[in-house]
């Protein structure tokens, strides 16, 4: 079962670092343990945010707030997890996640936009009632994570920890190198995660998918 501390120390080994953390969560004392703590969640929210995939793909109906808008009928909170909006839905598409819905459930992804309120808290408005997210969530737990997805994110922060750890060019040059072979992990680990659902559906720009344009698409899937 991988950990945090495993993602860490692999990262350190790719820059041939020969420290071992033992813990980041709090940092043992280490130059290695405080770099780790301050660079990992930021790689593994940066991984996470690249596509959605099956271990951190979620649906939750959504709690209505105040609606500051004139423009839209309901306002949500973004739920605390959420780390990017995938698709809004009705809320018959609340049942278990990967369930086969009738056509007539899905006709359409549902408009919204988000924004901020008055609080500093993100909202979701539409004009849809008890309306149900779609969404990519923060997952914490390394040992959810599949294994191409983990190998990718131990580049990612061996990326991130090339300055500290080696600086200078040498320092520079390790964290193109490492960057590079994050992305290609990373590409891997999307067309796999695409090949394993019949799902086709074209992309659709955050901003276009907010304004409600909607793509022909296979509508007797869930996601």
């Amino acid at each position: 079962m991988v950990t945090v501390v495993d993602c860490c120390n692999l990262a350190l080994s790719k820059l041939g670092d020969r420290g071992t953390v033992t813990s980041i969560s709090p940092p043992e004392g280490s130059a290695q343990s405080d770099h780790c703590a301050r660079f990992y969640p930021i790689a593994r929210d940066v991984a996470l945010e690249e596509f959605p995939q099956s271990f951190s793909t979620r649906r939750e109906t959504l709690t209505q707030t105040t609606n500051p808008s004139g423009s839209w009928s309901y306002a949500y909170f973004k739920p605390n997890d959420c780390l990017v909006a995938l698709r809004l839905l009705p809320s018959a598409t609340v049942a278990t996640p990967g369930a086969i819905f009738e056509d007539t459930v899905l006709s359409a992804d549902l408009p919204f936009e988000m924004e901020t309120d008055s609080a500093g808290r993100e909202i979701i408005l539409t004009n849809e009632p008890d309306a149900v997210l779609l969404f990519t969530a923060r997952v914490t737990d390394p040992a959810r994570f599949s294994a191409l997805f983990t190998d990718a994110l131990v580049f990612l922060l061996a990326s991130y920890l090339a300055g500290p750890v080696l600086k200078g060019k040498t320092g520079e040059a390790a964290a193109r190198a490492n960057y590079a072979a994050y992305k290609a992990l990373i590409s891997k680990a999307a067309a796999r995660t695409a090949n394993q659902s019949n799902h086709k559906r074209e992309y659709v720009p955050q901003g276009l998918a907010a304004r409600g344009v909607a793509f022909a698409r296979n509508r007797r899937t869930g996601y």
